[in-house]
């Protein structure tokens, strides 16, 4: 089981890096809660910057609204790779 996981990792790890997007499948995830999710995206891209404005992510809990390029991310990879 580890070595399928770590396969998967790799998987994605590459995906990602190098085409900067992953196609997950067969996740479990029923397909109207799917659409209802992009349909909420695209409602939240749709609004004026000010407005999304109101949803930036909160430090504390992780939660929000990204604007683009601001996005941090941890170069160690400290808790990234540990599958």
């Amino acid at each position: 089981m580890k070595s399928v996981v770590r396969r998967i990792g790799q998987q994605l790890f590459a995906a990602l890096s190098g085409k900067g997007l992953a196609m997950l499948v067969n996740h479990g995830i029923a397909d109207d809660k799917l659409k209802a999710v992009y349909a909420d995206l695209d409602n939240l891209c749709a609004l004026p910057e000010g407005c999304r404005a109101q949803y930036l992510r909160n430090p504390v809990s992780n939660h929000g609204y990204v604007r683009p390029g601001m996005e941090q991310f941890d170069t160690t990879k400290q808790i990234t790779f540990k599958v």
